[in-house]
């Protein structure tokens, strides 16, 4: 119920900067901090998969570019992960700030008590990040469980997309809101195409 407000003299970072070796290594070592960071007992559970779920009710199915029956086919066959550290859970380009020497990671609204993998998969998917420079990303993170985290990169853009969807219906019509939205929707249609 705290919400803290402090400044940071920074860059935010930008999807075309996002996938230099020298950000993707710097995210890398970050999000391997994070999660080191035990759990505490009234951490609310990050799961992408819930989310879509709860998204799912209350979308118009004539909203989406995909069939809602292609969605559950493809949440279907995935794995479960076992929620095991801290994450965070919103990670796109613009929730991380350079400022001098150190990266900072910001926008804590959808943290939460999940699987790393979730965290590793909005890097790959939101970073747009093609398969070398999503090996560095991984090699520099260190232990992963990679086929879930690949099965969790779909769920992550499905998430992306329907959060996108309930936002303009039940939020804000901003124009950064209306683009995302429809690279959101994009990556959607290239998924389950």
């Amino acid at each position: 119920g705290v919400l803290v407000f402090s400044f940071l003299d920074g860059e935010t970072l930008s999807l075309a900067r996002s996938k230099h070796p020298d950000v993707l290594q710097a995210v890398a070592g970050l999000l391997r901090r994070l999660h080191s960071i035990g759990a505490d007992a009234g951490m609310p559970e990050a799961d992408p998969i819930a989310a879509i779920g709860r998204y799912l009710e209350i979308i118009d199915p004539a909203q989406l570019p995909v069939a809602i029956s292609t969605i559950s086919t493809y949440l279907a066959r995935l794995k479960p992960l076992p929620a095991r550290s801290f994450v965070h859970g919103d990670l796109i380009p613009e929730n991380f700030i350079f400022s001098s020497d150190r990266i900072y990671l910001i926008d804590w609204e959808y943290a939460g008590w999940g699987a790393p993998e979730f965290d590793l998969a909005l890097i790959i998917a939101n970073f747009e990040l093609d398969e070398a420079s999503a090996d560095l990303f991984l090699d520099s993170y260190g232990d992963h469980d990679r086929a879930a985290m690949l099965g969790m990169r779909g769920a992550v853009v499905i998430r992306e997309a329907l959060w996108c969807l309930v936002q303009v219906r039940h939020g804000s019509t901003a124009a950064d809101l209306t683009s995302y939205t429809a690279l959101c929707l994009q990556r959607l249609k290239q998924l389950l195409a």
